[in-house]
Formats: structure tokens, sequence, C-alpha cells
């Protein structure tokens, strides 16, 4: 999908993990994915990253699959989801 409706479907994911009482935030930035995700995460002082992996063949799949690498082996806190 296209950006926006990237970004409404994340908004939808945050919203549902608040009314289930967690607390969630929400930002979108340009850059390295994983340098990005760790430097927010950091921020935050977050105590979870959750990753959606890919069940797709081609450059898109090795880029996700580097990125989940990169923030597996550097944060302390991650869920890996498969999504289809």
């Amino acid at each position: 999908g296209n950006g926006s409706e990237t970004r409404a479907r994340i908004e939808t994911a945050a919203a549902r993990l608040k009314d289930a009482g967690l607390t969630v935030s929400t930002l979108f930035v340009h850059g390295d994915p994983a340098r990005e995700i760790l430097k927010q995460a950091q921020r935050l002082e977050s105590d979870l990253i959750a990753l959606t992996t890919h069940s797709r063949s081609g450059e898109r799949r090795r880029l996700l699959g580097s990125v989940a690498e990169e923030i597996v082996r550097r944060a302390d806190g991650v869920l890996l989801l498969r999504t289809a």
C-alpha cells in the first residue's frame, strides 16, 4: 500500500493497543530503518520493539530480514510477528 494507507494501518493498530491499556507511541521518520527504530526505542526507553516479517521473496524480503536481524542483534526486547 501507499504511505498514507500504511500510516492509517499503524494508527489503527496503535489505537487498539491503547484501548487494551498499553502505552503506545507512533512516530514516522525517514532514514535507515534499523538505525531509526533503535534510536527512537532508546529515546523513548521502550520495553519492547514489535516487528512484522513478511513471507515474500525478492529484494523486499531481504531488506525486511536485514532490518529485523539488525534490531534483534542490538536490542534487548524484540517481538517478531510473521504476517502473510
